[in-house]
């Protein structure tokens, strides 16, 4: 069942008219009998959200793809291959061909240094040479974790789980998600050996990116929610890294709940950020450690997408003014400017729109290049206007290679 059956067989047993659907929804008729008769495959989230809500089902519940036909690769040996090796080795009878770095053994020092340069590469939204780099980052560390003694042994696993998971990140911004899940898991598997429950439960929150990125806004919320409860901290005694950590799961719940149409779930998971933000404000960690950054400002990004997601752009730009600029981390605020670019679109605010999205492509742009998002705010500007297109617009859909 497809989107557009499954629309029309909820609405039927609501009892709403095509007619009465749209009013109660502010979604229009012509958009709903669409997608009833198969003329259009989907719609926006925030839509597909305004439906449910008028229907009152989660947003899951229109869910219902069909089968997909798959294409045919068109090279085994893209530009992944390497990175394949690593985290899919081929297997015998008795194991995994793992394969190690021929040289030396390499101290704890020497890995931490390679995780921390993987990490840059991520943060400076350099695919391309995370995607170079990564293989030999990755066999360097299952060497040192071969190779280490026990009492750095932890410690080891702990690192390999941190190059897992900036792999796993990686390729999640790559749209790679079957090879970005794999890394995940075995990202788990690896901060499980350290013995560290925070750095495995920030592995979750990676994992909810991806899922919510897939519309499993079910199992997003779910994994988010059963893992705070596990790790949830004392706001007063415990580290702050595991606040931090923690924080960031309700977040990822929050994000879930809201566009699942699960307010009252969001709510609370927010309320709880609120206050893992105020005592992890201003820690810093020395090392590589996913998710350990978390503040006010964190929070309040994250409250403007769930604006964004609700379709309120007034409440998104009040918001947004309190956030400060170049706000950390980078790609958190990277995806908020995009979201105050959507609210300036909604408000017809199109110049200060265009000027957001040209701002990304001078700093960011090889981020902006795989978002989607910024695709489809540049395909809006250009539809808005109708006569001529501005030439800042054109080169910028020249960039995004939007025809």
């Amino acid at each position: 069942m497809n989107i557009g059956e499954a629309l029309a067989r909820k609405r039927r047993r609501a009892g709403f008219t095509q007619e009465g659907l749209a009013e109660r929804s502010g979604v229009s008729t012509s958009v709903i009998r669409k997608l009833e008769r198969g003329d259009r495959d989907s719609a926006s989230l925030p839509t597909l959200r305004r439906l449910a809500a008028a229907l009152g089902v989660t947003t899951v519940d229109l869910f219902h793809p069909g089968p997909v036909q798959m294409q045919p690769p068109t090279d085994d040996r893209d530009e992944l291959y390497q990175i394949r090796r690593m985290l899919q080795p081929a297997r015998t009878a008795t194991g995994d061909l793992v394969a190690l770095a021929d040289d030396a053994p390499p101290s704890l020092d020497d890995v931490v240094d390679s995780v921390r340069e993987i990490n840059g590469m991520f943060r400076d939204s350099d695919y391309a040479g995370a995607v170079a780099a990564l293989p030999t980052a990755i066999s360097h560390a299952r060497t040192g974790v071969a190779e280490a003694d026990e009492q750095q042994k932890h410690s080891m696993w702990g690192q390999l789980a941190q190059v897992y998971q900036t792999g796993a990140l990686v390729l999640t911004q790559l749209r790679k998600d079957d090879l970005a899940y794999h890394a995940l898991g075995l990202a788990m598997d690896a901060g499980r050996r350290a013995g560290d429950d925070v750095l495995t439960a920030s592995v979750v929150c990676s994992e909810g990116w991806l899922l919510t990125r897939q519309a499993r806004f079910d199992d997003a919320e779910r994994a988010a929610l059963d893992t705070a409860e596990q790790i949830e901290p004392s706001l007063t005694k415990s580290p702050a890294s595991q606040v931090a950590v923690w924080g960031w799961l309700n977040l990822g719940a929050a994000a879930a709940a809201t566009r699942n149409n699960r307010m009252d779930v969001a709510a609370d998971a927010l309320r709880r950020a609120h206050a893992a933000a105020h005592v992890a404000a201003g820690y810093i960690s020395p090392h590589v450690a996913h998710w350990t950054t978390f503040a006010p400002a964190v929070v309040a990004m994250r409250e403007v997408e769930l604006a964004m997601v609700t379709g309120d752009a007034g409440r998104a730009t009040r918001v947004a003014r309190t956030v400060p600029p170049g706000a950390r981390p980078a790609v958190t605020y990277q995806r908020f400017r995009l979201d105050v670019a959507a609210a300036a679109i909604d408000r017809r605010h199109r110049d200060e729109a265009l000027a957001i999205l040209l701002q990304l492509r001078e700093t960011a742009p090889e981020w902006l290049r795989y978002q989607r998002y910024a695709h489809r705010l540049t395909d809006r500007l250009l539809h808005a206007n109708s006569r001529t297109v501005p030439r800042k617009l054109r080169d910028l859909a020249d960039f995004l290679d939007i025809t």
